[in-house]
């Protein structure tokens, strides 16, 4: 069964009309299985923490847990589960919204999960930008130097 739900600002409520918009959870994120999914095929969301709201995931902190994860067999588990649903026209999952999140976080734990992700999906020139940020001000020196290689490559 569906949870119908409509958007509001950022966040989305429980609606009355169930054929306004349908939200359809795909996965759980993190260890406390954060459950996130596709708001009327337009969008990805996540909850929040009031019952029946949802959140843009671009925004969420949750999406940023993907990092932990290996980004091969990560984005194969979601290609596949969005195709179980009936979802393969469903929106880009906010990939880049967690590697930059995790680029820009003062963690060395979330610093390293984003520049694995940049290096396995060959995204250093997306992320020049952060990676030149990131050799600066990285949290440890193996951290600067990995995101220096990044930001000189040609990937």
């Amino acid at each position: 069964m569906r949870n119908h739900f409509k958007l509001q600002k950022n966040l989305l409520c429980r609606s009355k009309t169930p054929d306004l918009m349908t939200f359809v959870e795909v996965l759980r994120l993190g260890v406390t299985g954060h459950p996130v999914g596709v708001f009327s095929s337009t969008e990805w969301v996540a909850t929040a923490n009031e019952p029946d709201r949802y959140i843009n995931l671009s925004a969420s902190q949750s999406v940023i847990t993907i990092l932990q994860q290996n980004p091969s067999a990560f984005l194969a588990e979601l290609h596949t589960r969005l195709e179980q649903l009936g979802l393969s026209d469903a929106p880009e999952f906010p990939t880049e919204a967690a590697i930059r999140m995790g680029l820009t976080w003062n963690s060395a734990h979330w610093q390293e999960g984003a520049l694995r992700w940049v290096q396995d999906l060959n995204w250093a020139v997306r992320f020049r930008p952060e990676l030149l940020v990131l050799e600066r001000s990285g949290r440890t020196q193996h951290i600067r130097h990995w995101a220096k290689r990044l930001a000189r490559s040609k990937i």
